[in-house]
């Protein structure tokens, strides 16, 4: 769940705009599959590419991956401090 809750769309295709004779285009290149790392790879759920060349990546849903993460308690946790910051409101 965390490689999906935490995973960046950047690690899997890189994407860039290019001027071309009918206008402006964007041109977007996939990493070759086994060039990507563990996390990346498991938070991929399909690549596919259409009749037209249209190519398609599509992520599992991070939202309920954070969801399923928060209910197991992981945003639960407060570091623990030594060193107060904020000064006492109560004269010693």
């Amino acid at each position: 769940m965390k490689a999906i809750a935490f995973s960046n769309i950047s690690k899997a295709l890189t994407w860039s705009c290019e001027e071309g004779e009918d206008g402006q285009r964007i041109k977007i290149l996939l990493v070759p599959s086994d060039k990507l790392d563990e996390d990346t790879a498991a938070a991929i759920s399909a690549v596919s590419q259409g009749s037209t060349g249209t190519l398609r990546i599509k992520m599992h849903n991070k939202l309920a991956a954070l969801v399923v993460l928060g209910n197991l308690g992981m945003f639960d946790e407060r570091p623990q401090n030594s060193t107060s910051f904020m000064p006492s409101l109560t004269s010693p």
